[in-house]
């Protein structure tokens, strides 16, 4: 089985309340805006931070935002908008085809109009779907997030989402479409997936398929995420090994994010430090995550070409060894 679907009695069409483009937490930029399709997710990852939103619950399922294309039409008369981030808080591409077709509709008025679409997913995308990505290639980013290719682990993780197989072979057909594709390691699960053998397997199946950079950031952690985790993992001892790496670490603020709790700084470095030192002989780049490591400095502009190399000498050099 690829993924769980959800089932129709689970899915319902609600008004919004308030513009559909919302300023988007994840870019400095005042034309980039954010565009929710959707209320809930069908993916339950276990770590995902808008899951353990108060007031979110398992039983509330899915609900399509109404009208949201003329709606999205109609602020485009009047806002500046460069891009905008389909689905923040879920994912565009579920296996729910009422929410995909949705997702193509609103890619086809963004890019009529001159707008970028930006859309990150788990998921399957559907033929007739990724055929409209496709057509407006030059409006569209995609990024593929995947965490390993253990098929085991990833049903534990994030149970309802595309196979790691089918993902890899998903970014390499888009590749060949000629799509912008990015992928995310994203997040990285302590202790668990950010492994040398987990890494390797990972970049070794990226690297075949043509990838030559990726982004990566390690999960945090909030009360409903913990929640949400020991009931995911309840079956194994995941959820205490993973907790117990967070001890020690940072209460941090993002902007536009609510508090959370980090990884030891030092403990983030060395993770990042082997990513980086693995992917250099695959041939593949390391960007580090901003949004989940807000303690660390953004690079300067006449810093950003620096070497793979140079990066790693930092992060091994201020790494806390006590951390």
């Amino acid at each position: 089985t690829q993924t769980t679907p959800v089932t129709l009695s689970e899915l319902s069409y609600i008004p919004r309340k308030g513009d559909a483009l919302q300023r988007c937490a994840i870019s400095n930029d005042e034309n980039v805006y954010g565009l929710n399709l959707m209320r809930g997710c069908a993916f339950r990852c276990g770590f995902c931070s808008a899951r353990a939103y108060p007031g979110m619950s398992e039983q509330s399922g899915v609900a399509i935002y109404a009208d949201t294309v003329n709606q999205v039409v109609h602020e485009l008369s009047h806002k500046r908008v460069r891009a905008v981030l389909i689905c923040p808080s879920t994912d565009p591409f579920p296996s729910i085809p009422d929410v995909q077709d949705l997702t193509a509709e609103v890619v086809t008025a963004l890019a009529e109009r001159g707008a970028q679409s930006w859309l990150r997913t788990r998921g399957v995308i559907r033929p007739t779907v990724l055929q409209t990505l496709i057509r407006h290639r030059e409006q569209v980013q995609l990024t593929f997030s995947l965490t390993t290719l253990n098929e085991k682990l990833t049903r534990l993780l994030e149970p309802g989402t595309a196979s790691p197989t089918l993902r890899i072979e998903q970014i390499e057909r888009c590749l060949d479409a000629g799509l912008k594709v990015k992928v995310a390691l994203d997040p990285l699960v302590p202790n668990v997936t950010d492994s040398r053998e987990n890494l390797e397997e990972v970049l070794d199946a990226l690297e075949s398929v043509g990838v030559h950079e990726v982004s990566a950031g390690y999960m945090f952690l909030r009360q409903g995420i913990v929640e949400n985790l020991q009931a995911s993992l309840a079956s194994t001892d995941l959820a205490d090994l993973i907790q117990g790496a967070f001890r020690g670490g940072p209460v941090l603020t993002a902007p536009g994010l609510a508090a959370a709790r980090y990884l030891p700084r030092g403990r983030r470095q060395r993770g990042f430090a082997l990513l980086k030192s693995l992917a250099a002989r695959h041939g593949i780049e390391v960007q580090i995550s901003g949004i989940s490591n807000p303690d660390f400095a953004t690079p300067r502009k006449n810093e950003s070409k620096q070497s793979s190399t140079s990066l790693l000498a930092r992060f091994l050099k201020n790494a806390d060894p006590q951390s």
